[in-house]
């Protein structure tokens, strides 16, 4: 192990993962009585740049929803969206491939206790794209350059939402890589025949549903006044998954001319019950979807050794776009 860290030794260079940098925020948390997210961690990975955050003015360390990866201002932005309960720091390992242009992450607004979650699909394509425009600007960027854009998991939608407002918007957008994502989330279907057989009275299941809509609203309660902050933490992170749910299945999807990549796991893609993914085809304009495949389970796409294949795949993409 590690006996003894420099002021300038990088947090994740010497071994930090999610992990450890939730236990080192919630230490820091204790210690200061900041609110401090996970996602400061990115911008400011070292003991020195953290205690500079620590001395400012503001209360609430990562406030912003915008993370930047890099320090790098030429090049097509490779923005990174994530919505959901999930930091954007899950998208670090992917950001160390791509040193030679700026990356930044966009991340779900709601994390923060009494911070309220976006409330729809477009409302939070469109605070992103301000926020990254803002971000951009500061670092001296171009804004002319265009975006390629990466989604994983839940945050495919929003991504494609951002597309879409940005070409409405006459902007110039390099492509979408969905790394094994839905776009449009499915109602759970019911055999109302098999139903009646199961709960035959009104009686027995009205209750049962009543209770749980009564459990979604107290778990918004409880992601702000639980005593325990991990419990503070598990209720929030239940209830923007509610949430983003709700908005994905309100969002009317539209149809974009941005060139667009799938990448599926390996195993999404023996899985029958996830061809759903394939619908991202039918809302392109042109019809034309480019599928590749990462030989990986669906949690260890952006990790090791997975993440270096799906940089090159959109790293090859994003060429053959410009």
């Amino acid at each position: 192990g590690i006996t003894e860290v420099r002021y300038d030794d990088n947090f994740f260079s010497i071994g930090g993962n999610s992990l450890t940098a939730a236990r080192l925020v919630a230490a820091i948390e204790a210690s200061f009585g900041k609110r401090f997210s996970p996602s400061v961690l990115i911008e400011n990975p070292t003991v020195e740049s953290l205690g500079l955050v620590l001395k400012s003015e503001s209360s609430d360390g990562g406030s912003d929803v915008i993370v930047s990866f890099n320090r790098q201002q030429k090049g097509r932005p490779l923005v990174c969206v994530n919505v959901g309960f999930e930091p954007v720091m899950f998208y670090r390992h992917l950001a160390a491939y791509f040193e030679d242009r700026p990356v930044l992450g966009a991340q779900s607004r709601g994390l923060k206790r009494f911070e309220p979650p976006y409330s729809t699909v477009e409302e939070s394509a469109a605070d992103f794209i301000a926020k990254i425009d803002s971000r951009l600007l500061l670092s001296g960027a171009s804004l002319d350059e265009p975006w390629d854009l990466v989604s994983y998991c839940k945050g495919c939608a929003v991504a494609f939402e951002v597309a879409r407002q940005l070409e409405t918007a006459k902007r110039n957008v390099g492509s979408l890589t969905v790394v094994d994502s839905v776009l449009k989330y499915r109602r759970l279907k019911i055999d109302l025949a098999y139903f009646r057989q199961l709960r035959p009275s009104i009686v027995e299941w009205l209750p049962r549903y009543l209770f749980h809509q009564y459990h979604k609203r107290l778990q918004a309660v409880m992601a702000d006044f639980a005593f325990d902050p991990a419990s503070r933490r598990e209720y929030r992170r239940i209830y923007l998954r509610d949430k983003t749910m709700d908005a994905n299945l309100r969002y009317a999807v539209g149809q974009i001319a941005t060139p667009m990549m799938l990448i599926r796991s390996s195993e999404s893609a023996t899985d029958p019950s996830k061809d759903f993914h394939l619908e991202l085809k039918d809302h392109s304009t042109n019809r034309q979807l480019r599928i590749e495949q990462v030989e990986s389970s669906h949690g260890m796409m952006l990790l090791e050794p997975s993440v270096a294949c799906v940089a090159e795949l959109i790293r090859s993409f994003s060429m053959e776009c410009s």
